[in-house]
């Protein structure tokens, strides 16, 4: 495989994090290629172009040689179809410059209104909200207008959580502000609720792997391959877990009584009342798909949310009453 890997979105969240990952890996690039609207220093590993994904010229000189394409980038609010359109434009420009692997990070949530507790690449899809629908055409954009000579792996992360993020942010917040009273009344409502959480680290350290991993040429092997990207095995990846790691670094307020737990069955409605398209609160994502392509995580869930608790206390992004 050629070793030059091309980035979209690289100076975002999930996008510092996969540069890092790329950089630290023994089979990593010869170098990094990162496009970007703001002004940003090079090193000797990573060469950086100021442009815009929009603009074709910006493109050709952007994907310069054969490589691998990792596309993070995704503007909110794209009622244009700018996305879309993005899209296409580096497919027809990696044919053309010779790319030999995409890597599209998507969401799970394209799953959308889904009613199953158990949720896995091969669930049908019910994009309920715009941000939904669209991230799943961008899926069959990628899927089915790519050449089948370009290996393509569609990455569906669930909720990712880290330095840098805005996931838990606010949750963490609100219980530090919120009385012992308003806090219990809360987990009353949430109890184990499941959260779907996955750390950045290891959402980055996934798509680093799939840009680095070697594709054995077999006929039956797969080259378009949507994986999804989850923590959701750990059976403390829920509400009543975390509720709990934040007293304990936060020192927040906890009534000594027990939960109501007959509440909980009123989460469901009130989800979809506010227009949300998770409505289960039981749903977990499978990711078992990731281990048979040789992906192994270095880290546990526990490990990655105790240390991004004490990331927000240290780093002052939440504080203490």
């Amino acid at each position: 495989m050629d070793n030059n890997i091309f980035i979209t979105g690289g100076t975002g969240f999930v996008g510092l994090h996969v540069r890092e990952h790329l950089l630290q890996r023994k089979n990593g690039p010869n170098k990094l290629h990162v496009i970007s609207r703001q002004t940003l220093e090079a090193d000797e590993r990573t060469h950086v172009y100021h442009g815009d994904l929009k603009k074709a010229n910006d493109l050709a000189t952007f994907l310069s040689n054969p490589g691998t394409l990792i596309h993070l980038a995704y503007a909110p609010n794209d009622e244009s179809g700018t996305a879309e359109k993005v899209a296409r434009a580096l497919i027809q420009t990696a044919k053309e410059r010779g790319i030999t692997r995409i890597i599209h990070c998507s969401t799970a949530v394209v799953v959308g209104r889904q009613d199953a507790n158990m949720i896995n690449e091969d669930s049908p899809c019910f994009p309920y909200s715009e941000y939904e629908k669209i991230k799943l055409r961008l899926e069959s954009i990628f899927l089915n207008e790519t050449p089948s000579d370009i290996d393509v792996f569609i990455i569906r992360p669930t909720a990712v959580f880290g330095p840098g993020g805005k996931n838990l942010v606010k949750l963490v917040q609100d219980r530090i502000q919120n009385g012992a009273f308003k806090n219990y009344l809360t987990d009353c409502l949430y109890g184990d609720r499941t959260l779907n959480l996955v750390s950045v680290n290891r959402v980055a350290a996934a798509i680093a792997h799939f840009a680095t991993v070697h594709i054995t040429p077999i006929a039956e092997r797969p080259t378009r391959e949507v994986v999804i990207l989850s923590s959701d095995e750990d059976p403390d990846n829920n509400y009543k877990y975390l509720a709990l790691q934040i007293c304990r670094h936060f020192n927040t307020r906890k009534l000594p009584v027990p939960t109501i737990s007959f509440l909980q069955l009123v989460l469901p409605f009130a989800l979809r009342l506010a227009g949300r398209s998770g409505v289960n609160p039981k749903r977990r994502y499978l990711s078992n798909k990731i281990t048979t392509w040789g992906f192994q995580d270095e880290s546990t869930f526990k490990q990655e949310l105790s240390n991004y608790l004490n990331w927000l206390k240290i780093s002052q992004t939440v504080r203490d009453l």
